[in-house]
């Protein structure tokens, strides 16, 4: 699914632009513009791609799964690739979210709805009316900030599970509480190598 938001700083209103519209929107001086797909197909990938005239090979970085945290620069672009978190009684999971960001516009790629886009975008919305249009680099970092934030609750229910783990370890003796332990282990894991 492509959203495309755009700011206008004419008229000072941010509205959802068509993507029919992309290649007009993204020439026109005094815009922002983010373009987020979730769960993009390969042939969406390539048409942004054409819009924007990305790299191939960061293009092919957003449909892998598997690339450690990144900044690559490209000339009139930069590509990063991150991740936000979520938990679930589960376990841990990684998201990707692989970020274009030129001089007047920001292009998300993410694997699944995440909350944190959404609440960005919303944010985004009511804060330019009232701050204006600060440009890309604000976008990024709120982006970014939000997804470091939403790490923190998945460490919280990390500890928590720990902190029961051992009580009921010291307590009860219970030899079947390793397939928990392992799968702690195997989130902090994910997280470290997330953050790494």
């Amino acid at each position: 699914m492509i959203k495309v938001i755009l700011h206008n700083n004419d008229q000072k209103v941010i509205v959802d632009a068509p993507v029919e519209e992309l290649p007009e929107i993204v020439a026109r001086e005094h815009t922002m513009l983010w373009v987020d797909l979730t769960d993009p197909t390969v042939d969406e990938v390539a048409a942004i791609g054409k819009v924007f005239s990305f790299h191939p090979l960061a293009l092919e970085d957003t449909m892998a799964d598997d690339i450690r945290p990144k900044i690559d620069q490209y000339e009139g672009y930069a590509f990063i690739a991150f991740y936000g978190m979520t938990h679930s009684p589960e376990g841990c999971r990684s998201h990707s979210v692989d970020i274009f960001i030129g001089t007047n516009y920001m292009v998300t790629f993410h694997d699944s709805a995440l909350p944190v886009i959404d609440e960005t975008a919303a944010r985004w919305k009511q804060n330019v009316a009232s701050l204006g249009n600060r440009g890309p680099g604000f976008l990024l970092y709120s982006l970014l900030d939000a997804l470091v934030d939403g790490y923190f609750p998945v460490l919280d229910d990390i500890a928590e599970r720990a902190d029961t783990l051992e009580e009921t370890i010291i307590l009860q003796g219970q030899p079947g509480l390793q397939a928990e332990i392992l799968q702690l282990r195997r989130d902090l894991l994910l997280i470290r190598r997330i953050a790494g």
